[in-house]
């Protein structure tokens, strides 16, 4: 029993040893070295087309005819997942909190110290949990925790409303607000009304411009098109002008 005993402090103390050493193997020094490393960490999202694997015919936007001998792919916004600066000194643990999913990236794994994680349709919130940890001379240090959301599309980003107020915060065209609520994005809209004007459409600014403002800016969009037909006209009128000279001339003689 003594024996056992002995075998069993013996143990301790090595472990606690162990302990000690790995502890001071840890500076402070490197602590911030790494801590700044951490700092640099990030993750981010890329909005992208999503190819969808599926095909239409292509349609003249003049005409609205389509053309099935030519193609064009269905593509949908989604996002692209990235983290970036990972260094030899650091790894991070990654975890999909949709899914449950985890796994450890190391810079070997790493383009240049960025990976690609994975693309998401705009149609869902995925959360992933990002811890930073140490390597090197502090193993496992706890250095970073990074929560990142891929947002989805708002739903009322396309409302007339959005459109005269593209500057409300609800008119943004993705979202992380899952919550709001119809009756919810009504009252905080006609709370924003009240203190905002909205944006004039170009159709709107044409319409209220005046007949001189009109002729400008008519002049100002076609001005080479008009020089070109002025010239032309001058042209005709000094080659018809000489021609009845000479006529008139002719005749005299």
């Amino acid at each position: 029993m003594r024996k056992n005993a002995k075998y069993l402090l013996l143990t301790l103390l090595i472990f606690c040893f162990a302990v000690k050493v790995d502890a001071a193997e840890c500076s402070y020094e490197k602590q911030v070295e790494l801590n700044n490393l951490a700092a640099t960490v990030k993750a981010t999202y890329e909005e992208v087309e999503i190819d969808t694997g599926n095909t239409v015919y292509y349609m003249d936007p003049e005409t609205g005819v389509e053309d099935t001998s030519k193609t064009i792919n269905v593509t949908e916004k989604g996002f692209k997942v990235s983290i970036l600066n990972i260094t030899n000194d650091i790894y991070v643990n990654v975890k999909n909190e949709n899914t449950g999913e985890s796994k450890d990236i190391y810079y070997r794994d790493t383009n240049n110290g960025t990976i690609q994680l994975n693309t998401y349709k705009a149609d869902q919130l995925v959360t992933y949990t990002i811890k930073v940890y140490g390597l090197s001379e502090c193993p496992g240090y706890d250095l970073r925790t990074i929560t990142l959301v891929t947002p989805i599309f708002n739903p009322y980003y396309d409302t007339v409303f959005c459109e005269q107020y593209p500057d409300f915060e609800l008119c943004s065209e993705y979202t992380t607000n899952t919550e709001l609520t119809l009756d919810e994005f009504l009252r905080q809209s006609n709370e924003y009304r009240k203190n905002h004007n909205p944006v004039t459409s170009e159709i709107e600014k044409k319409e209220s411009l005046s007949l001189k403002e009109r002729i400008k800016q008519f002049f100002d969009t076609n001005k080479t098109i008009i020089i070109i037909i002025v010239c032309a006209i001058a042209i005709v009128g000094v080659a018809t002008a000489a021609i009845i000279v000479i006529r008139r001339r002719s005749r005299l003689i």
